[in-house]
């Protein structure tokens, strides 16, 4: 069973090409602020699930808040442990079901001016709640942020998550894709 799935070997791949380029072709400027934050914006997640061998997809989409911690290591980097939730409905499954996510994390940031590119890692736990049923299961994460924070506090980002293999039960896992865009702000 491979760590990485292809999509999320090249994900990982572009981020850091793009992070190296950057790197050597941004000026750094104002450092990026330390500090907690938090934000809220809009999810939407794409499930695989394999239950005894047959493929589940459904589709939710719902409301995003996160909290994190930024520590400002250098006027280019930064490191972000985080925790976020979402609630988010989906027609796809009997009963019209809540699907709830949470994941947490440690981002680190590469700073090119107000503007960062994020690669995260950590767990991520779902939950699917309906009348009749409910499942839950917990697997690893990660992925990417791309964000714009002023030096006022507010920011701007989207987030782009993969859990995969998140367990169920014996024999059912679930891959996990999933957009996040958010606005929030940090206090400094």
């Amino acid at each position: 069973m491979p760590v990485l799935s292809p999509l999320g070997l090249r994900t990982v791949t572009v981020g850091a090409a793009l992070a190296a380029t950057l790197w050597q072709v941004a000026p750094a400027s104002a450092a990026p602020h330390s500090g907690p934050g938090v934000r809220l914006g809009l999810a939407t997640h794409q499930t695989e699930s394999t239950l005894f061998g047959n493929t589940d997809d459904y589709q939710s989409l719902g409301a995003s808040l996160g909290l994190d911690y930024q520590w400002a290591l250098n006027p280019r980097f930064s490191l972000s442990p985080f925790l976020s939730f979402t609630m988010e409905g989906t027609g796809d499954l009997p009963e019209e079901p809540t699907v709830y996510h949470s994941l947490l994390g440690l981002e680190g940031r590469f700073w090119f001016q107000d503007v960062y590119l994020g690669a995260h890692a950590g767990g991520m736990h779902q939950t699917v709640d309906a009348d009749t049923y409910d499942q839950d299961g917990t697997g690893l994460a990660f992925g990417l942020s791309l964000g714009l924070e002023t030096d006022g506090g507010t920011f701007y980002e989207a987030r782009f998550v993969r859990g995969q293999d998140l367990d169920f039960w014996a024999d059912n896992e679930a891959d996990v894709t999933g957009v996040r865009l958010n606005v929030g702000f940090r206090f400094h």
